[in-house]
């Protein structure tokens, strides 16, 4: 329960020549409906319903947590299993933009191997660009559909557009969030792909897919959208003093190879 007074300060003259009744104190309890404070400071508010979703997201997070540990088949996986890192930006925006929606270890994978190994030129975000301009994306991605190759190239051209030509000036440049709106511009782009792509370059967070969805709701915790989930699983990562990147991933590792 919480209490909010009124702190305005008044002084003893003001005390005695008011007769207006003072202001009550406004008392708050858990169960409470944000349109019974229809008359309270919107800041007020903010700071009020602010705390109730934080606490509702701790009290999920430590039963995701008990959950896991009730798990004999759950292993946190190394921090050398995950994928990026690659120092290519070629194979990382390959990785980030053809992962959705597809299986990432017969599909994503080889087609990720092979322009990290077959075109060291593509290693830069211009040398990449040249790289599918001359030898144009059905033969450096192995990939028919013209789709995730054009959206590839948009956030290659927004790249090059903010002079980001290494993985090192990708990851400093993630860490803005500008530019993360100036990427969720980009159609086909959004909360997933845009953690996803952090993790790939060493920034440790948790991008939230289909199996990370189905893993709450096998532990019987209901989300209302991607950020509740995000948050979620960022905080259970904080209890089990796991890295969120790898938390991620085991969760990931998990649910492919379950039976």
């Amino acid at each position: 329960m919480k209490i909010i007074q009124n702190t305005s300060f008044k002084s003893k003259r003001d005390l005695s020549i008011n007769t207006k009744k003072p202001k009550e104190n406004i008392i708050y309890s858990e169960n409470s409906n944000k349109e019974n404070y229809s008359g309270l400071r919107n800041d007020v508010l903010k700071v009020y319903f602010t705390g109730q979703v934080f606490n509702q997201t701790n009290k999920k997070a430590k039963f995701l947590a008990d959950y896991i540990n009730s798990l004999n088949q759950f292993k946190i996986a190394d921090k050398s299993e995950l994928d990026g890192n690659y120092n290519h930006i070629g194979a990382t925006i390959t990785d980030a933009i053809l992962q959705a929606g597809l299986n990432y270890e017969k599909v994503v994978k080889p087609k990720v191997l092979h322009v990290l190994q077959k075109y060291p030129d593509a290693k830069t975000t211009s040398g990449f660009l040249k790289t599918l301009k001359e030898e144009g994306y059905p033969k450096v991605l192995v990939w028919k559909n013209q789709e995730k190759p054009e959206r590839m190239i948009n956030l290659l051209n927004l790249l090059k557009s903010e002079n980001v030509e290494n993985e090192e000036e990708l990851k400093s440049w993630l860490k803005n969030s500008e530019n993360i709106n100036k990427l969720k511009e980009i159609k086909g782009i959004g909360d997933k792909t845009v953690d996803y792509l952090k993790i790939l370059v060493g920034i440790s967070t948790n991008a939230i897919d289909r199996h990370v969805f189905n893993f709450l709701n096998a532990a019987n915790i209901k989300v209302k959208d991607y950020n509740e989930a995000h948050q979620i699983v960022s905080k259970t990562a904080d209890l089990l003093a796991i890295d969120e990147a790898v938390f991620d991933y085991s969760i990931w590792k998990y649910m492919s190879t379950k039976r």
